[in-house]
């Protein structure tokens, strides 16, 4: 585990239910105080991989110890997971139809495709 990990998640574990949560910006203020540089996508990125019941909301980040809450964060990834995958769907669809000479066209209320000539 990196220092940057470690502070990190020793940071957010001080911080036990969603009424004492930890913005991304206390975070990164917190560890720049003591000399550790840190961003936004790293916080996300350090959260992402850990094995602790991490949650996030509107409010900052929070160690987790009520079931029901960890319920509600687990739904909210799985929603947000759903979406990516239909959005990559998209895009696929949209990778076989740009296989070959094509034109893209952008319209105002989206795109249109026509085979070059």
């Amino acid at each position: 585990m990196t220092d940057h990990t470690q502070a990190v998640l020793s940071l957010i574990r001080q911080h036990v239910g969603p009424q004492e949560a930890i913005t991304a910006k206390q975070i990164i203020a917190s560890l720049r105080r003591q000399g550790v540089t840190v961003d936004d996508r790293d916080i996300r990125a350090i959260v992402a991989e850990a094995d602790a019941p991490i949650c996030s909301g509107n409010g900052g980040y929070w160690l987790c110890d009520d079931p029901d809450e960890l319920g509600e964060t687990i739904g909210r990834l799985r929603s947000q997971a759903g979406l990516m995958y239909a959005r990559a769907s998209r895009l696929e669809a949209w990778q076989e139809r740009l296989r070959g000479p094509v034109v893209v066209e952008q319209l105002s209320l989206g795109f249109e495709m026509r085979r070059a000539s």
